[in-house]
């Protein structure tokens, strides 16, 4: 998920000096947490060092000031993860008349990839870029109030919306996102989950889960 460390054995000797040691070395496997919440995570965003200026974190709710018209543009709250494969999930309210939100997996500001929606339509987030389609759910849309899911299967996205968080609709696209790491488009950095939110006006977000699926 980034730059990786090798590990070696060291032994020390009776000549004093320490040695490589031979063979296979065994270490624990780290400790992932199957379902994780808004307080477990350590959260950053691109190019913006306060938290405090646009975000508001407590355990059961983020509040965010909504900047941009696309990620690129509006510097997500990002989770960190090292799972390949997971889902986030979460309950998005808009709070103005020209705001959207979604999830994204966001490497930089060039290239992230994500869904979401507006008091309108339904969105979708590539490179800058934003597409835009009818949505299932109407009356969601008019009210603001929508949940959100957003699975990474080993770099392949797909999404689904609700207006209840039971029942789900399928976005009817998906990203192949391999390709997105340092060795490809640099940046000594890697795909994080995240919400943004866009236009005016804030967002509130509550049940924000993330199910490790490794």
């Amino acid at each position: 998920m980034g730059r990786q460390t090798l590990l070696r054995e060291l032994v020390q000797k009776e000549d004093g000096w320490l040695h490589l040691k031979e063979g296979a070395i065994s270490l624990p496997a780290p400790e992932r947490l199957k379902l994780s919440g808004i307080k477990d995570f350590v959260w950053q965003t691109c190019r913006e060092h306060n938290l405090n200026d646009r975000f508001r974190i407590t355990p059961d709710k983020i509040s965010i000031e909504a900047k941009g018209n696309t990620p690129k543009e509006g510097s997500p709250l990002l989770a960190r993860t090292s799972a390949h494969k997971y889902e986030v999930e979460a309950c998005f309210e808009l709070k103005g008349e020209n705001t959207s939100a979604g999830l994204v997996a966001y490497y930089d500001e060039n290239y992230h990839f994500g869904f979401g929606f507006n008091h309108k339509q339904m969105l979708r987030y590539r490179r800058g870029q934003v597409s835009r389609t009818e949505s299932k759910l109407p009356q969601a849309n008019q009210c603001g109030k929508m949940w959100l899911r957003l699975r990474n299967d080993a770099n392949v996205l797909s999404a689904w919306y609700s207006a209840d968080g039971k029942k789900w609709h399928k976005y009817p696209w998906g990203f192949e996102i391999s390709g997105v790491h340092h060795n490809t488009v640099y940046g000594f950095l890697f795909v994080r989950p995240g919400i943004f939110a866009g236009g005016d006006g804030q967002v509130e977000v509550t049940d924000f889960v993330l199910r490790n699926l490794d």
